[in-house]
């Protein structure tokens, strides 16, 4: 049987959710499945692809919204790579998606994996244009995947989609992988620092989103009380000459440190007193899932799926949105508390045990094979569903 051929189209180069995606694709035989990836050009996506033998079309999705020329590029590529599955990943990825499949003659089912539903970025009224395209997406899509549960649940009481087309309710995280990273974890003396410095510790996309604008004013509170408190911060993007200067301006430049990325963040955060997550908007952040299966004490915001994952004072703390002065006393009471933060170690593991990307990847082959078996003509009334009888 020839490997079902899958194009997986991508909007962003960076991010939990291209990650995954990668991870998925590297984890499914290449005796079933073959992966064409459509997304803007990245030579680590390139590199990726080429080590798990995926076809990679360079795209800059993330240009306009409306554009006649991405439609067009995307179509050829659909022509070419002929798949039985088209997965697009993400708002922007399902949008060109779509405006290309009405152009093919005979298209292939749409897969819609939703990371972040597009207007729960934006506020009151400008939610609503968002909102009215994500119904047309879910309408339209044959299958849908949700980055956690409480979104499929609203797309399904909404009447997007019906129950039977959700087969995928929240993703995962290699919990195998981050778990061997804080294995070979850096000691705090290696990092430059004693036992007793207080750490703060924070990973993600230098973006308005991930709200580290917050964290550093949060900071500048935090060293109030703990004048010796230090903040590493693994991630990169076009924010960071800004909030470097924040921290200049703030005066707590010699209190923050950001790493850039770095393909094994844990091995320089495991050493950190308490992980803070304190993004504006989210759907399921990965990073929460990846702290909590490495036992790590979390102060999030309450974002999407955050509040799913994260029981507030149970496996960790939960902060308001957008709120330095809450985050701050969040995280000073979480610092300041030695055995509340065993008890989170102690906890946390547990709490993230469904979250494995084994189950997810496991499920996700499952509903390509679904749906391809579906997508397969029936026999017409009258032909024999498994050849002629025997004589």
């Amino acid at each position: 049987m020839n490997p079902i051929p899958i194009l997986q189209i991508v909007g962003n180069s960076e991010g939990g959710g291209t990650r995954l995606v990668m991870a998925i694709m590297d984890r499914l035989e290449s005796s079933r499945f073959h992966f064409t990836l459509v997304a803007p050009k990245s030579i680590w996506l390139a590199d990726a692809c080429a080590r798990i033998g995926a076809e990679y079309k360079p795209l800059p999705l993330m240009k306009g919204r409306f554009s006649a020329a991405l439609p067009r590029d995307l179509r050829a590529i659909i022509g070419k790579a002929t798949p039985a599955i088209a997965h697009a990943h993400g708002t922007r990825a399902a949008w060109f998606t779509l405006r290309s499949l009405s152009g093919v003659a005979d298209p292939p089912p749409l897969i819609y994996s939703e990371h972040l539903f597009s207007m729960d970025a934006r506020r009151g009224p400008f939610a609503l244009p968002y909102r009215l395209v994500e119904r047309s997406i879910c309408r339209r899509a044959a299958r849908i995947t949700t980055s956690r549960a409480g979104n499929a649940e609203r797309i399904i009481r909404a009447g997007w989609t019906a129950a039977d087309r959700v087969p995928l309710r929240h993703y995962g995280v290699a919990q195998v992988a981050i778990q061997a990273q804080v294995a070979r974890a850096l000691s705090r003396r290696e990092l430059g620092l004693s036992d007793a410095t207080p750490l703060v510790g924070s990973i993600g996309r230098l973006v308005p989103q991930k709200g580290f604008s917050y964290l550093l004013r949060a900071m500048k509170q935090v060293c109030i009380r703990y004048p010796g408190a230090q903040c590493l911060i693994v991630g990169d993007g076009p924010l960071r000459a800004a909030l470097e200067k924040e921290c200049r301006d703030l005066g707590i430049a010699s209190h923050v440190r950001f790493l850039g990325a770095q393909p094994a963040p844990w091995t320089a955060l495991a050493n950190c007193d308490v992980i803070a997550l304190p993004s504006v908007f989210e759907g399921l952040p990965l990073t929460l899932l990846e702290a909590l299966a490495v036992g790590m004490p979390v102060v999030a915001t309450q974002t999407g799926g955050a509040a799913e994952v994260l029981i507030h004072g149970r496996n960790g703390l939960l902060a308001p949105i957008r709120d330095a002065t809450a985050l701050a006393h969040t995280l000073d009471r979480l610092l300041g508390d030695p055995l509340l933060r065993e008890e989170f170690r102690a906890a946390a593991p547990a709490s993230v045990a469904d979250y494995d990307l084994a189950p997810v990847t496991a499920r996700m082959a499952a509903m390509y094979e679904r749906l391809v078996a579906e997508m397969e003509p029936k026999p017409r009334v009258g032909q024999f569903a498994h050849g002629p009888p025997l004589l």
